[in-house]
């Protein structure tokens, strides 16, 4: 089966890097007629007549799905193209360009959603890109941006949730449904995520990192926002000056402490008032993290219990696939060792 599921990629792969025209469109402005041009020139493929096939164009080799593939110039040094690219494929076989969009950093990942025509871009300079494609494909309108240190994106098309992967080794839930503004944390990899996969008919999220681990998220419960970080001079529990307050220093006498923050307060406290460690899976903290004395007094047991499973994969993921219809779960890794995993036991 495993032989099949490749091959069947590499076939639908080849297709989009045999066909090398200048797009005809881009920011307004239409590239010069020869040869493909004229002709798509004279008649667009519509809908109807043609399915899509997204790609992007970044200065290395990306794998974004079966019939989705990104990558530098083939064959020679790879340049920072900072374009993404709507192709149209022909009831010929062939590719012919749509439009494309200049983007102000080379991209990295993205996540497409064919019902909603909603495209996710997430760039090397931390920033996400959406934008709306028109029904016909002949046009891409900017929706908003979100800053992150993306490294993988996944969207649910139902609770209308943007998920992305961070080099931060975190991933952030974006509430773009809800137009509330939230952004929920998970903090569940030690190194930075690279693939993500989501299981709506369970409401599950499945992150893969650099570390090999693959954490399945319960996104079925009420999550909570982490707060802002709070600025203050001094110590908001015991108001002992930081460092830098040299006036409070002075007037009291004292050495100046190193500034902390709560992750379940936000407030800035000194080291003696924070000593406390504790999980919080419902912030998205299932790792032990700071809190102020306080607020671990606060947190209960039911709140620290998990939201989440943990398993190793033994090998650096890069990319994932999953097939909710099986519970199987494909990773490829850069071992170039393809795995299939039975996701039946926690998946369900």
């Amino acid at each position: 089966m495993l032989p099949q599921v490749f091959i069947i990629m590499r076939i639908l792969v080849v297709p989009v890097f045999s066909c090398v025209p200048r797009p005809l469109r881009g920011s307004g402005k239409r590239s010069p007629d020869s040869g493909v041009h004229s002709g798509l020139a004279r008649g667009r493929a519509t809908p109807a007549e043609a399915r899509v096939v997204l790609g992007l164009t970044v200065r290395r080799p990306l794998d974004l799905g079966p019939g989705l593939r990104a990558g530098g110039d083939e064959g020679g040094a790879a340049r920072p193209c900072r374009t993404v690219r709507v192709w149209l494929k022909r009831d010929s076989g062939q590719y012919w360009p749509s439009i494309y969009h200049a983007m102000p950093s080379p991209c990295s990942c993205m996540s497409f959603n064919p019902e909603t025509r909603r495209l996710s871009i997430g760039l090397d300079n931390g920033t996400i890109s959406e934008f709306i494609l028109s029904e016909d494909y002949n046009k891409m309108t900017p929706v908003k941006n979100y800053q992150g240190g993306v490294t993988a994106l996944c969207w649910d098309p139902v609770q209308r949730v943007l998920f992305s992967g961070s080099s931060d080794h975190s991933v952030i839930m974006w509430d773009i449904g809800g137009r509330k503004g939230t952004a929920i944390e998970l903090q569940g990899h030690n190194d930075k995520v690279q693939a993500l996969s989501y299981a709506q008919h369970t409401r599950q999220l499945i992150s893969c990192g650099g570390d090999g681990g693959i954490v399945v998220w319960n996104m079925d419960v009420e999550r909570q926002e982490t707060p802002e970080w709070l600025d203050s001079d001094s110590c908001q529990k015991c108001d002992q000056p930081f460092f830098w307050n040299f006036k409070q220093m002075w007037d009291s006498k004292k050495i100046g402490l190193r500034q902390h923050h709560c992750r379940k307060c936000g407030k800035a406290v000194c080291g003696k008032c924070s000593s406390k460690r504790s999980s919080i899976p419902l912030m998205g903290f299932e790792f032990e993290v700071r809190v102020c004395d306080s607020c671990h007094e606060a947190i209960t047991d039911e709140e620290r219990a998990p939201t989440a499973t943990f398993h190793d994969s033994k090998h650096n993921i890069v990319h994932v696939h999953f097939d909710a219809t099986r519970g199987w779960l494909l990773t490829s890794g850069t071992d170039k060792v393809i795995k299939l995993w039975d996701m039946t036991p926690v998946v369900s």
